[in-house]
């Protein structure tokens, strides 16, 4: 028996000599080219999706935060309602320690250089009292 003394070479240009068809240089530089651009290409769209997607999502939350600073200017709506209501503010001020009036307990203070503007013309408003009269008609 005889022994092949024949190498085997895994270099480039061995194994493309090896080749059982041939390969112009023209055609694998085409090849290689279109390869390229249909990778840029596809980068491209990915890069393109991609920012797509953030600006969708940047959208979304904006969306959400402005219907939540809705919901929340509607609950402060109700509450400024709630504290504004007459019923609240009696409660409030008996709580307070205020009680109640009548017409005869009412004192007004005159201010002699208090300067008194008159009304519009629209508003209808009788003349406010005298000096005298409100020393007459206040309680000793």
């Amino acid at each position: 028996m005889k022994m092949l003394s024949q190498s085997i070479s895994f270099q480039p240009k061995t194994i493309i000599k090896q080749l059982p068809w041939q390969v112009n240089q023209r055609v694998t530089v085409s090849m290689l080219l279109v390869l390229i651009i249909f990778s840029l290409i596809g980068w491209l769209y990915l890069q393109q999706a991609s920012i797509i997607t953030a600006s969708s999502m940047q959208v979304d939350n904006l969306r959400q935060e402005i219907e939540l600073t809705h919901q929340r200017n509607n609950e402060l709506r109700l509450e400024i309602a709630t504290y504004q209501s007459i019923v609240y503010v009696e409660k409030r001020a008996m709580n307070m320690g205020f009680v109640p009036t009548e017409p005869t307990h009412i004192r007004y203070l005159v201010l002699s250089d208090y300067p008194y503007l008159p009304p519009h013309d629209s508003e209808v408003v009788s003349q406010p009292p005298s000096h005298e009269e409100l020393l007459s008609t206040a309680p000793n």
